[in-house]
């Protein structure tokens, strides 16, 4: 059914929609909880920051298929409209708009603005979520909206006029709105998190609120003061007294000054109540709660939350359990709704977030992990200069092995034809080969030698703290950069099950002060067991 005919259908809008731009309020047995006062409570403030800014901050690439592989696409007018998506929005202010009402409102919408001549897509326009609804009227998804008087949106979009009382309203087919709907029972809407939280949310504010007032009140009723029978014959003196007392101590300000009780009235300091001590406890599992609604698994100021060795494992986790699935989101509606016609059709077209600034580690291990993709040939030096935001040089665009190739640049002797290579040359390269092998095993048994020696004099349980290293931490590290090296997985094992034996060999029996000292005394030659791993995979 074309939008026209739908137009026609919608004189007679479905009640729920009338309620809806009227002002559907929430549930009546809880308190509504709007964007804005879901954002006053810093938890929820933090995740959605967090999200949302990555979703405005990550690049967004438009990649050309190839015979083989695929190249960036920069002419491409998708790229072009998520440098500057419309009229009046940088690119980042756009991304964290749409996804701040995904988030907490269960949508992002914005109209798909078109020149009329050419249809290339012009400006995508944010619609406010509490003024707009996705329905399917006769089987066809669309798009109600109504914007103010002065929305840009209006210079492009007419009202349905099939009303007088809606003619203020917009109608959209859904190729014409951009859609990032969140979690969903029906498809069609997200689910908004402020009313699903709602009643979460307003237990946590109102205890925000409840903490403020006692900070800037000061005197909060914790304390009684008795007075003697017969000192206050009147209420007037009681209550001048009790003025006084407080304009001298009611404030933040004046906690400090020094107070003097006369006529035997003593002063009774009421302890913290139950439901005080309750309060503060539970600010902790209400941080984790925001986490839990925001698909987060660590808030800030939540000490109870996961640890990670490291920020890029950290992050990883972020992106696999949080981020990811936004980010999916964007890229399928990019593609469906952005892509012209022919070009998703054919699948000539892709879209892609990069994701890989966030993992970037630090300095030191993204140049090691540089430069094992290009002596693996995976990457040239101007691949890897690039993703360092360095200028390439002549003649780094080639698939070399520094370790390995003799000569460098243009002045390479030309290689003879297959067949041909002499076995000396094969012999040297070979063992150039072990030698790079060789040195990156023993840096890394000489990092693990160092991590295990700060271990012995910082940890309180040296054991526990050894079992969780080897376990956890490094034996799931070493046996990645061994497969990167393109040795066994299971070697790592093999070696870290050796490491604790010898360690707990050396302080088995010893005084407890003395383990730091016999475990670097231990750990000291380890560095030659980088032979013995090299032996077992036969490099």
């Amino acid at each position: 059914m074309r939008l026209a005919n739908i137009r026609a259908s919608f004189a007679a809008p479905a009640e729920w929609l009338v309620n809806y731009f009227n002002g559907w309020s929430d549930d009546a047995r809880h308190k509504s909880v709007t964007s804005e006062r879901a954002l006053s409570y810093a938890p929820i403030w933090y995740g959605v920051n967090k999200i949302a800014g990555h979703i405005g901050q990550l690049p967004v690439c438009v990649y050309r298929k190839l015979d083989r592989g695929a190249e960036r696409d920069r002419k491409h007018n998708v790229h072009r409209l998520m440098r500057r998506p419309n009229a009046y929005q940088t690119s980042i202010l756009f991304r964290e708009t749409m996804a701040t009402h995904s988030l907490l409102d269960g949508s992002g919408r914005a109209a798909i603005v078109r020149d009329k001549a050419t249809k290339r897509i012009t400006e995508l326009l944010p619609l406010m979520p509490d003024v707009t609804s996705t329905l399917m009227q006769d089987g066809i998804k669309v798009h109600v909206s109504r914007p103010e008087p002065w929305d840009r949106v209006r210079l492009f979009f007419k009202s349905t006029k099939d009303r007088p009382g809606d003619k203020d309203l917009l109608l959209f087919d859904d190729s014409e709105i951009f859609h990032i709907p969140g979690l969903s029972f029906d498809g069609i809407n997200g689910l908004p998190l402020r009313r699903l939280a709602a009643r979460n949310l307003g237990a946590s504010i109102s205890g925000e609120e409840r903490l403020s007032n006692q900070m800037e009140n000061g005197f909060s009723g914790s304390l009684m003061l008795q007075a003697p029978t017969g000192v206050f014959r009147r209420q007037e003196d009681a209550e001048e007294f009790l003025q006084a007392f407080e304009k001298r101590h009611n404030s933040a300000e004046n906690s400090d000054k020094v107070g003097l009780l006369r006529e035997g009235i003593t002063a009774n300091v009421v302890a913290m109540n139950n439901r005080d001590a309750e309060m503060i406890e539970n600010r902790k599992f209400q941080r984790q709660d925001a986490a839990l609604w925001l698909g987060l698994e660590q808030i800030l100021g939540d000490d109870t939350s996961v640890s990670y060795n490291s920020l890029e494992q950290k992050n990883l986790a972020y992106l696999m359990n949080c981020l990811n699935k936004w980010l999916k989101r964007w890229e399928e509606e990019m593609e469906w709704k952005l892509l012209p016609r022919r070009q998703f059709d054919l699948e000539s077209h892709f879209i892609r977030f990069n994701a890989a600034a966030l993992l970037k580690s630090d300095y030191k291990t993204s140049v090691e992990s540089l430069a094992l993709g290009i002596n693996a040939t995976i990457i040239s030096p101007n691949e890897a200069r690039e993703k360092l935001d360095m200028n390439p040089y002549p003649g780094g665009d080639e698939y070399r092995n520094p370790a390995i190739t003799p000569g460098s640049g243009n002045d390479d002797p030309p290689a003879p034809p297959a067949g041909e290579r002499n076995d000396t040359e094969d012999d040297d390269m070979a063992a150039k080969a072990r030698l790079a092998v060789y040195s990156r095993l023993a840096h890394l048994i000489g990092v693990e030698a160092n991590r295990v020696k700060s271990g012995a004099k910082a940890a309180k349980d040296f054991g526990k703290w050894l079992d969780n290293f080897y376990s956890k931490k490094w034996e799931p590290q070493l046996a990645g950069e061994l497969e990167l090296l393109g040795m066994d997985r299971e070697l790592a094992t093999v070696h870290c099950q050796e490491s604790r034996r010898r360690i707990a060999v050396a302080i088995d029996q010893s005084d407890k002060a003395a383990v730091a000292g016999i475990v670097a005394d231990c750990v000291s030659s380890w560095k030659s067991r980088a032979n013995t791993m090299g032996e077992l995979q036969n490099v």
